[in-house]
């Protein structure tokens, strides 16, 4: 057996592995109580957008994991209000409701960095689902 072949691969695979931190921050967009009925409209939607990415602006997120969003067009709207950071939507769902079979709300994921695989599935027989991202 040559050990000079395999000695010099083992102590590559006990080199230690440095990784850059990833910062990722989680956001609702679902509107409060006091938007009442007009919670939903498209106009209300926009305010939303407008108020999360100010706070998302601050914190400088890697990556964005957000819940209760209309779909979409609702995280393109958001990714275009944190420029001039850039932000590519990784994964959005497309959900319906089961028993009224309409759209639900949608998570999604957003990242300045390109995913390599992502995939959204709801879960069975329930509203919702979850969202995945390989970035």
């Amino acid at each position: 057996m040559n050990t000079r072949l395999i000695f010099p691969a083992l102590l590559l695979l006990a080199a230690p592995i440095q990784a850059a931190p990833i910062r990722v921050t989680a956001w609702d967009l679902q509107p409060g109580v006091a938007a009442g009925t007009n919670g939903w409209s498209n106009k209300f939607q926009q305010s939303l957008v407008h108020e999360a990415a100010e706070s998302l602006k601050k914190q400088r997120p890697d990556v964005i994991i957000l819940q209760q969003v209309a779909g979409w067009d609702t995280c393109h709207q958001l990714a275009q209000a944190l420029q001039p950071e850039t932000y590519q939507v990784a994964a959005c769902s497309s959900f319906r409701d089961p028993r009224a079979k309409l759209p639900g709300r949608q998570v999604a994921i957003l990242s300045k960095a390109k995913a390599y695989l992502s995939w959204t599935e709801p879960w069975l027989n329930a509203p919702g689902g979850f969202a995945f991202a390989a970035i």
